[in-house]
């Protein structure tokens, strides 16, 4: 996957990048709120 400039607007390629690249590779964990959810803060668990 290459990167671009339309992949920092914050936009339909970002979300795209985001799920089948990011989330796709290290999503799945088990926080409370996963990396799958797109949610704008996480928490964590300790």
């Amino acid at each position: 996957m290459k990167i671009e400039m339309k992949h920092g607007a914050g936009g339909a390629a970002m979300e795209d990048f985001i799920k089948n690249e990011i989330v796709e590779r290290i999503g799945g964990g088990k926080a409370e709120i996963g990396l799958e959810k797109l949610d704008d803060s996480c928490v964590v668990d300790g």
